[in-house]
Order: structure tokens, then C-alpha cells, then sequence
């Protein structure tokens, strides 16, 4: 088969197998005292990768539907009226099993949920695929911290450091960096924002720049210019808890990027956020 130089294709013939199923659940990964309020992710359960416009339906403990709504494109959603108690929540998707859980809502707290969902195969006749190698520099884990630490722009901060500076929110780190203010939303501290020209002129006030976030190597918000009432919108403090995080990565805009971090709404900014292992 002729092939561009440079460009290494494989053909691939693919059957269809038989896969393990994975569990699915619903899970709550972070708490704060605030308002009751609860926003999440959904992802699929073997990979982690978001799941698209996922279909969301809340129920009250008799089983009254009281909301069904979409999720964002990256899977991220905000309940459309938190209401405090127990409701059931039912996440689905095509090509993925369907996947039920209960939340309890106190009312002095807000939750971050994931929900995980097990991908539900679809047979598939036999086909044929071109597979291009994939270039070195996609790769992307928290191995990759240290060597970038010391040869990209950019702010970083290891474990260690993190624990000596003891912060009490995740943007108390990033706005250490220069080109960071600190965003507030309906009182509190909930993210950060550059100052960047729309349209021509600078919209000051009006649709804060918000960078990209990629936490262990997965993109869970697109940067750009977004409000902070976006539903679903998934702000910086509500995503991990600060002695959660063993490396963070603080990038102002596209030149001082790593090319695996970029993307559209890389003008904004980007924050690389990798977990405690």
C-alpha cells in the first residue's frame, strides 16, 4: 500500500470480541460547605474519557421524575434546581449501559459527583482501518512533570511544594501566576480568569477568559470565554481538593503551552492538575 513519507499506516482488520463489563456508579469526589448545589462529569468507566451529552434524570425518593436534561459536550453538568434531600439521579447514553444512583443533598453542603459508565457494545461487521502511529509527544502523565518543569515556560508545583504552601484552594496556587485574577461567583472563590480581547476590543466584566483544564491527562473544560452562570460549567475549585494534588501546571496562553495541552481555548490559559497516586 503506497504511504506519505514520514507516515508509518497499518491495516487492521477488526472483529468484533467479546468484552469484560465494567460496573458503572455514581460517585462523590469532592465537598464543600456553601450553598446546596451539585455539578459533576460524566465519564466512560473503562477509559475516563468524557462522555458527550450525556441524558440526565433526577427523581425524588418516590420516583417522580423532577428534572431531565442534557449534559455539555465534555459530559459536565449542574443540577438545574439543587434540591435538598435524597434524589435518585439516572445517567444513558447511546452505546453505554445505563447507570442509576442515589445523592443525598444536606443543605449546608455542595457535592462534585462523576458518574461512571460502562461502555455497552454495539456488534459491529467486520471492517477495515488505517492506524497512524502516534507521535511521541501526545503522550501525556505526570512521569512527563519533571522534564517539562525544567525545559517549558510556565508555573509548577510539585507535591512537595504544595504541601509546604499549604493553600486552602487550588486557584491560590494558580494565581500565582502573573496573568491570573481570581473569579468570583455568587460571592466565592471559584476559579481564575485572564484578561484577553473579544471582538476586537477588551470586554472587561462582561464573559471572563477562563483557561483550558486537563486533570490526569483528561480535558475536562475547554478555556475560553464562558459565563459564569454556563450550565454544567465546571469551576477550578470544585474540581480537586488541594491535598489531593501531587503536580500542577500553570500555562498563561499558547506560547508557552506544550503542544499535547493546546487546544482552542488555549488562549485563555491552561492548568495540568495530576492527582496523588
Amino acid at each position: 500500500m503506497p504511504t506519505r513519507a514520514g507516515c508509518l499506516a497499518i491495516v487492521i482488520l477488526i472483529t468484533p470480541t467479546l468484552q469484560v463489563p465494567v460496573a458503572g456508579q455514581v460517585t462523590i469526589v469532592n465537598t464543600r460547605p456553601g450553598t446546596p448545589e451539585v455539578i459533576g462529569t460524566v465519564v466512560e468507566a473503562e477509559s475516563l474519557r468524557p462522555v458527550p451529552n450525556p441524558t440526565i434524570t433526577l427523581s425524588d425518593g418516590d420516583g417522580d421524575v423532577l428534572f431531565t436534561f442534557s449534559g455539555d459536550s465534555l459530559g459536565a453538568f449542574r443540577f438545574p434546581d439543587t434540591s435538598i434531600g435524597t434524589v435518585q439521579i439516572a445517567v444513558e447514553q447511546i452505546g453505554y449501559s445505563r447507570v442509576e444512583g442515589e445523592v443525598n443533598v444536606p443543605g449546608d453542603r455542595a457535592l462534585t459527583l462523576r458518574v461512571d459508565l460502562p461502555v455497552s457494545p454495539v456488534p459491529l461487521s467486520e471492517l477495515e482501518a488505517l492506524v497512524r502511529a502516534r507521535p511521541r509527544h501526545m503522550e501525556m502523565s505526570l512521569e512527563g512533570f519533571t522534564a517539562r518543569s525544567a525545559s517549558v515556560r510556565g508555573l509548577f508545583f510539585d507535591e512537595e511544594e504544595i504541601e509546604q504552601r499549604n493553600p486552602s484552594r487550588v486557584t491560590d496556587l494558580v494565581m500565582r501566576a502573573p496573568e491570573y485574577s481570581l473569579l468570583r461567583y455568587r460571592g466565592r472563590p471559584v476559579d481564575v480568569k485572564v484578561l484577553r480581547a473579544q471582538g476586537g476590543g477588551f470586554q472587561r466584566g462582561i464573559m471572563p477568559c477562563l483557561p483550558t483544564i486537563w486533570l490526569d491527562g483528561l480535558l475536562v473544560r475547554e478555556g475560553g470565554f464562558r459565563k459564569g452562570d454556563e450550565p454544567g460549567l465546571l469551576f477550578l475549585n470544585d474540581l480537586i481538593n488541594p491535598e489531593d494534588i501531587g503536580g500542577i501546571e500553570v500555562y498563561a496562553g499558547p506560547a508557552q503551552t506544550p503542544i499535547q495541552f493546546r487546544g482552542t481555548g488555549s488562549m485563555c490559559g491552561v492548568v495540568v492538575v495530576w492527582s496523588r497516586r
